[in-house]
């Protein structure tokens, strides 16, 4: 089992069981909680766990992502459990010291990366004359579902929340732009990154604002089109209404 989800199982029986001994400390009768939370709001940073690690190549501190979902909260019965389910849109920028193409390709600056007839290559360009920056941005059109787990609200009508769950992606763009001499220039074209994205998600809060968490079951590229990359995020959730 790997660290992140050892990390995970723990989180979750960790914030199970606080809701738990929360919910003991309050009035024993159940009482109907509203549907709520409909709109949420992510902002994260983006990162990478690695089966094999590209050589040469680093992510730099400002990478991040954000995201906005809209869900339908269902609540199951007379109590403080509900389902959820809805659809989002998400965007990832990847800041990195080096590019990622499939064969060769040359850059409006002049330099020629990559090999001929060859998968996903990472050239390191950040020595290059001009270099000023580079950013991989994909985004996600994204369908989640939750198991929503609160608290009665307080006495000033806060719960602690804690919400498991899962979601499928599929890609709706990628680009990367690369900086040189003040001047920007775009690449549209990249095959190899997977189309889908899927895995677990979390969210716990307090209130309207939490943390979030998703962990990518499937790799980055396509199978046997580049190293193994598995998509991490973690970050604060907002939500508003």
């Amino acid at each position: 089992m790997s660290n992140f989800f050892k990390a995970a199982l723990f989180t979750s029986l960790l914030f199970t069981g606080l809701i738990l001994n929360a919910q003991d400390d309050e009035e024993k009768t159940p009482v109907f909680i509203d549907a709520q939370d409909h709109f949420l709001i992510n902002f994260g940073v983006e990162n990478f766990i690695y089966g094999s690690k590209p050589d040469g190549f680093n992510q730099r501190w400002k990478t991040n992502g954000f995201a906005f979902k809209l869900m339908y909260d269902k609540p199951l019965g007379r109590g403080n459990v509900s389902v959820a389910f809805g659809v989002g849109i998400s965007r990832q920028n990847y800041h990195t010291n080096a590019i990622i193409r499939s064969g060769e390709a040359t850059l409006p600056n002049g330099l020629t990366v990559g090999v001929p007839d060859a998968p996903v290559h990472f050239e390191n360009i950040e020595d290059t004359p001009g270099f000023d920056g580079n950013r991989l941005s994909t985004t996600f059109v994204e369908l989640p579902f939750e198991l929503r787990f609160r608290t009665n609200p307080n006495e000033k009508g806060f719960s602690w929340k804690f919400y498991p769950g899962f979601k499928v992606g599929y890609l709706s763009g990628s680009h990367d732009r690369q900086v040189f001499n003040d001047d920007k220039y775009k690449w549209f074209i990249f095959p190899d990154i997977s189309s889908l994205r899927y895995g677990p998600t979390f969210r716990v809060a307090y209130g309207k604002v939490g943390l979030f968490g998703f962990y990518g079951l499937n790799g980055f590229f396509n199978d046997g089109m580049g190293p193994e990359m598995n998509q991490l995020s973690i970050g604060l959730t907002l939500m508003p209404f």
